[in-house]
């Protein structure tokens, strides 16, 4: 946030990594089967829908941040 208030050139490609890998870190955790000590799978939890909202409506935040990123890089002029 800091690099973006202050105008930093390479503030979109910092978020559109960030987002991305937010993600695919929330989904790999949270919707893959067991994979590690790291990933809590929902379907083995049997949480409720509030919970599965709030995690989807996460990774759609992330994968927002990454497309406007991602535009905001398309429309920066290549430097030579």
């Amino acid at each position: 946030m800091v690099m973006a208030l202050r105008g930093h050139p390479r503030a979109p490609a910092f978020c559109a990594v960030v987002g991305l890998s937010g993600a695919v870190g929330v989904a790999a955790s949270h919707q893959a089967p067991h994979w590690s000590t790291l990933s809590d799978p929902y379907p083995d939890l049997s949480v409720d829908a509030l919970s599965w909202a709030v995690m989807l409506a996460e990774i759609a935040a992330a994968l927002v941040l990454a497309i406007v990123a991602l535009r905001q890089l398309a429309r920066q002029p290549q430097h030579a």
